[in-house]
């Protein structure tokens, strides 16, 4: 113990800057991350050949202290140079204020940087009233991870994060202290801790105003007890593959002085950890109150110039490379000042930029086309990896590659957040909480989908002349097939023209709320946006066309 002691006094001693109570907002700092549980000998004995990051979480006592300290210039100032920071990691950061429709979806705030050296410093500003109140961390900062570690019992497995996007280039990230497993994925619950919990636990108090610092790791203590029946050991935590002996031991007094009191006042066993395997951890889901407009929310969308467009059409471009599809002749092209543009030649060009226009209100990250002067449809070149990629090598891989995992999670995640803000912002259209941006007509997504429900123009261009499915020899015509119905699993589903007209009511103009479509290829496919278990239990309901593996399907 005494070797470690030494080493945090060294290590706290390097991280502030300036005397911390120069700002008496500052309730408690904790210090973690490899700073603290990897390098204790190293540091002591002078040896520091790595230069690690620092990981701290600083306590004060109200969200508004938060504000007040983060948003003064001189006070925001004064913080940076007690934790050691000198050049801002995200100089734009502003604190939304007490005003703000989006001041009740956080509780704290992430603040990072470099130090004199260039060692990025990382502050997760927490408030003591939400710690006491809440058992969960909505964190407002500025880099978008959504993925983390988490130890279960088959290992460690990956923490889901929620994040919401907000304006001025932010996310909050919606964090659980516990997080604990459903029954029906493993024979009994088991709890884990949260990201910010994880780095709580394992960090040492090394600044405190009164006895603010134990009293903070035993709320959270308490919690996790409650949650698991069981106390934590080294091993629940998610870094401990590399904790060094001597922290062990001062983990291991750490827990036990948290611990043993709640196993002396109970009565309850331990519950029963379950052998069952799982995949991840999700948290709760979370909803924030305020709908966030997506253009307010991320970069404008992207599109070509107006000299690209010029380029084009004075015939200033060299064909790079041909793309064919069943529905246009594409290709690639690079214009005399280097830009490169994907270009689409399809009938219906028009009806696409309209489309466009209207998906990219509601999901920002789309691309916007611009119409050339013989009709052709110029796209940005995407240089990118799409999703679909991601996930085609992961399934190469034999589902093994982690990084692959977390890629593709991550844009999993990224697209259901953006399709949930979609349908709440669509939703509010009957509101007036958009305006008609664009000159383009109230309940714009509705209509859009709506017009392609009532003209067949685009079903007849791709299955016109028939579909040939799975396990029967010949074409089946559009017509029946959009009369047949449908055996899925055993389950019997209705025909397709009966889902088609009842999307026509629910998207019809004169409604003053909308369906929930998502794009399946170029046809509109209504789904229900969310299904219970007792609604999964009762059997398919009306609004939804089955998106399942299809065994014997016709009947």
């Amino acid at each position: 113990m005494a070797v470690f002691t030494r080493h945090l006094q060294k290590v706290a001693q390097s991280f502030f800057q300036s005397d911390p109570s120069y700002l008496p907002e500052i309730l408690a700092v904790f210090l973690g991350g490899s700073r603290v549980y990897k390098q204790s000998v190293q540091s002591v004995l002078g040896s520091e050949s790595k230069q690690s990051d620092y990981d701290s979480i600083v306590v004060v006592p109200s969200k508004h202290d938060i504000y007040s300290f983060l948003n003064d210039k001189q006070r925001r100032q004064l913080f940076a140079n007690v934790v050691g920071i000198k050049k801002e990691a995200f100089v734009d950061l502003e604190v939304p204020s007490p005003s703000s429709p989006l001041w009740s979806e956080f509780d704290a705030v992430g603040f990072a940087g470099y130090d004199s050296n260039g060692i990025e410093r990382s502050v997760r500003v927490l408030n003591l009233i939400d710690i006491f109140q809440k058992e969960t961390t909505n964190l407002l900062c500025y880099k978008d991870r959504r993925i983390f570690d988490a130890v279960g019992p088959e290992g460690k497995r990956p923490l889901l994060v929620q994040t919401t996007y907000i304006p001025h280039q932010l996310v909050i990230q919606h964090d659980q202290w516990v997080y604990v497993t459903s029954p029906s994925e493993v024979e009994s619950s088991f709890a884990a801790f949260g990201y910010m919990s994880d780095l709580l636990f394992t960090s040492a108090c090394i600044y405190d105003r009164g006895n603010y610092g134990y009293n903070i790791k035993k709320v959270v203590a308490e919690l996790y007890f409650a949650k698991s029946g069981s106390s934590p050991t080294l091993q629940s935590f998610c870094r401990h593959p590399f904790f060094h002996p001597t922290y062990m031991n001062w983990l291991s007094h750490e827990l036990n002085d948290l611990y043993a009191p709640l196993k002396a006042n109970t009565s309850v066993p331990n519950t029963k950890i379950g052998n069952g395997d799982f995949k991840m951890f999700l948290g709760e889901t979370y909803s924030t109150q305020a709908v966030i407009g997506l253009e307010n929310v991320l970069s404008s969308t992207t599109v070509v110039s107006d000299e690209t467009v010029r380029q084009f059409n004075d015939g200033q471009i060299i064909p790079l490379q041909k793309h064919h599809s069943l529905k246009s002749a594409s290709y690639i092209a690079k214009t005399q000042d280097g830009v490169e543009i994907f270009v689409k030649q399809m009938p219906f060009a028009k009806d696409e930029e309209y489309s466009a226009r209207l998906v990219a209100r509601f999901f920002s990250r789309a691309m916007k086309p611009r119409i050339a002067a013989k009709g052709e449809l110029l796209y940005p070149l995407f240089r990118g990896t799409a999703k679909s990629h991601i996930r085609l090598s992961y399934i190469r891989s034999g589902y093994k590659d982690q990084d692959l995992e977390r890629r593709l999670l991550h844009a999993e995640m990224v697209q259901a957040e953006d399709t949930l803000r979609a349908y709440r912002q669509s939703l509010s259209l009957a509101r007036g909480n958009i305006d008609s941006a664009d000159g383009l007509p109230r309940h714009s997504i509705q209509k859009s989908f709506y017009n392609r429900l009532v003209d067949d123009t685009w079903m007849c261009l791709h299955y016109g002349q028939g579909v040939k499915l799975p396990g029967v020899g010949h074409h089946i015509s559009l017509d029946q097939l959009l009369t047949l119905r449908w055996r899925i699993n055993g389950e019997c589903y209705e025909s397709l023209q009966d889902a088609f007209d009842y999307a026509r009511k629910l998207l019809r103009p004169s409604r003053h709320t909308c369906g929930h479509a998502r794009w399946y290829s170029d046809s509109p496919v209504v789904t229900s946006c969310c299904r219970t278990r007792s609604q999964e239990k009762a059997g398919p309901v009306r609004s939804s066309l089955p998106i399942l593996k299809i065994r014997d399907f016709i009947q």
